[in-house]
């Protein structure tokens, strides 16, 4: 006999905004490596400063670990 039933809804939603997180982070990320290659193109021509490609550097370090986040909270929802 069945003494309660958990409504899967909560959990569903919860999977489906860790999902869209997750795709949100590696957008961000894909954009982020994007931005990398062109401004390494332009620190091999000298068209740009340094610190632009440091920039660049450090962004896509950030969306790596946010994706790595977001892969952690699907993991968890």
């Amino acid at each position: 006999d069945v003494l309660y039933k958990i409504d899967p809804a909560p959990y569903a939603v919860r999977v489906a905004s860790a999902e869209a997180t997750l795709a949100r982070a590696e957008a961000t990320r894909q954009n982020a490596q994007d931005q990398l290659a062109r401004t390494e193109a332009l620190r091999e021509r000298r068209v740009t400063a340094g610190v632009d490609l440091e920039n660049a550097t450090t962004t896509l370090a950030q969306a790596d670990a946010d994706v790595a986040i977001a892969n952690a909270s699907l993991q968890e929802a």
